[in-house]
């Protein structure tokens, strides 16, 4: 009986076959368009919230930025507050969302970057590895599409359209 309804989905969901966590978040997506109800799917890259997560934590303590990446390779991000707010944005609209999928992110850093910025709030050093450090071995899978394809939100688009948000960078 729902007349409208939004699915916080993960961006890159699409194009990310052989990766488990993406892979449910399509199929959702999937069976959302047989559904005879209104819809629309926010989709949001990595969470910036994932840091402060037991195994982040573990790897942050060793000194090192958990998204194992090559230095050149950007990562898209978002907190889960400016997601938040867009979801908020999103089920408030209907007629300005349905049958949209939107992709979000608020910032992107390479490794070396990331590690520069919480080095400077930690106060201490962080690293940028490129192997996986071992707490993060079973989303393997996962980092490797992110090196591979990665996240492709519209960053710049996402904070002029829609200033309200007040996006976040990971600073």
């Amino acid at each position: 009986g729902a007349g409208y309804l939004v699915y916080a989905s993960a961006a890159g969901a699409l194009q990310a076959p052989g990766v488990p966590m993406l892979d449910s978040k399509r199929r959702v997506e999937e069976h959302l368009a047989t559904l005879p109800v209104p819809h629309a799917v926010i989709a949001p890259a990595y969470f910036m919230d994932n840091l402060d997560y037991p195994w982040n934590r573990a790897v942050l303590r060793a000194g090192q930025w958990p998204i194992p990446l090559p230095p050149d390779r950007t990562v898209q991000l978002i907190p889960a507050i400016d997601m938040a707010r867009f979801a908020a944005l999103v089920i408030g609209q209907p007629g300005d969302f349905a049958g949209r999928r939107i992709e979000l992110a608020s910032d992107e850093v390479t490794g070396p970057e990331a590690a520069r910025i919480l080095s400077g709030i930690l106060h201490r050093p962080i690293t940028h590895p490129q192997a996986m450090p071992g707490p993060l071995a079973p989303m393997a899978p996962f980092f490797r599409w992110l090196a591979d394809t990665g996240f492709h939100a519209d960053i710049q688009q996402l904070r002029t359209r829609y200033q309200e948000i007040g996006w976040h960078s990971l600073r």
